[in-house]
């Protein structure tokens, strides 16, 4: 950028790039552009990856909403070393999957040891990639940088450093999506007060507290807006009525697949009812649907979880039981009831998500060995 006058000719090299070329004649200097270029938003690290390569990068997005330009620096470039899929012969099926499998590990750790080094002081984070390689990415992460994941997007390119230009332009929707930053922080703060008692969850307990005048924010699961269709259009006309946020959440980041699987609607309360008044009897019929499909009776949530470790095989209830006297004297009764119950919800999506849920909760490995092999029906000393 070139200021120049008679008396005076000065260079200007901007820290970002410019959007465009601009050529203005006037009595003054216009430095708009300079100031707009630095008060762009603050960086978000974007990582891309596949089976052959990582890349990693910084977007700076404009200010303005739905503005089109970006400025993307690449950080780094890592390079897989993974077997094909395609065995050639030479060694057993199993173990061609074994070495695999741990070369596919030792490539995520690499690249989640650069991401904590090289980007580890920004504040959000987008993924991308094709196949599945991203969500992978997304469980070996810890859990602080977890929660600074805003998306993961599915790219069908390679993760070459080109990609990391289209991830950032994916993902502009996603940075100045209204309230996206603010549903995210509400979704961790949900998580975390459904432990310490200042949360309710479930169409009817959700419902009843609204009308108590006690849900400060209401949380929807995207993939239930045509489920509980009654109560979910209960609750957003009482919700408009009393003026309570409301956000709903996409199940693209750790935090928000475990509310969108595990929850489905549920509020954080601005004063705490007593217990007994949002487990009575509802006075209104409610039909509701389970999130992943399939019908469920008028219940509330907490039922609804009872039910699940009632109705599961002989197994799964001893393991839940076993699971719920283990963690009592680590974490407390009321945190181990409610870590049984998300449990109880997560174990209809497979053991291996339950068992992901329970790690980031700080549950130790040897009580979720001991949880698996029960599940799997194999007998724990003092089960």
């Amino acid at each position: 950028m070139v200021f120049c006058s008679e008396s005076l000719a000065e260079a200007f090299h901007p820290a970002r790039p410019l959007p465009g070329s601009v050529y203005r004649d006037g009595k003054d200097f216009d430095t708009a552009l300079v100031h707009e270029a630095l008060d762009q938003s603050p960086s978000f690290g974007i990582v891309t990856i596949d089976g052959a390569e990582a890349s990693l990068g910084t977007a700076n997005f404009g200010p303005s909403p739905g503005r089109t330009s970006v400025a993307v620096t690449a950080v780094a470039h890592l390079r897989a070393h993974i077997k094909s899929r395609t065995r050639r012969g030479g060694q057993s099926a199993p173990r061609f999957g074994r070495t695999r499998d741990a070369e596919e590990m030792e490539f995520l750790q690499e690249v989640v040891e650069r991401v904590q080094a090289q980007l580890g002081g920004v504040e959000h984070f987008i993924l991308g990639g094709k196949a599945d390689m991203k969500r992978k990415l997304l469980k070996e992460l810890p859990p602080e940088l977890q929660r600074r994941v805003l998306g993961v997007l599915d790219l069908n390119c390679g993760a070459d450093r080109d990609s990391l230009r289209l991830a950032a332009t994916k993902a502009q929707n996603l940075v100045d999506a209204p309230g996206q930053r603010e549903a995210s922080a509400a979704v961790a703060e949900f998580l975390e007060q459904v432990k310490l008692g200042g949360a309710c969850y479930g169409p009817e307990q959700t419902l009843r507290a609204l009308r108590l005048g006690a849900v400060q924010t209401l949380l929807v699961a995207s993939s239930v807006e045509g489920s509980w269709s009654c109560a979910l259009a209960d609750a957003l006309q009482v919700a408009e009525a009393q003026g309570v946020r409301c956000f709903t959440i996409s199940a693209d980041s750790q935090d928000s697949v475990r509310f969108c699987s595990a929850f489905g609607i549920g509020g954080l309360l601005r004063w705490d009812p007593a217990p007994e008044v949002l487990e009575e009897e509802s006075d209104v019929e409610v039909a509701e649907e389970v999130p992943g499909g399939g019908d469920a009776t008028p219940s509330t949530q907490a039922e609804t979880d009872s039910e699940i470790g009632s109705t599961a095989p002989p197994e799964v209830a001893e393991a839940l039981q076993w699971l719920t006297a283990q963690l009592t004297p680590l974490q407390g009764e009321a945190d181990a009831e409610a870590l049984r119950e998300v449990a109880a919800v997560l174990l209809g999506d497979g053991l291996e998500p339950t068992l992901e849920v329970l790690r980031t909760e700080g549950v130790p490995e040897e009580v979720l060995q001991g949880f698996e092999a029960l599940c799997c029906g194999i007998h724990v000393d003092g089960a």
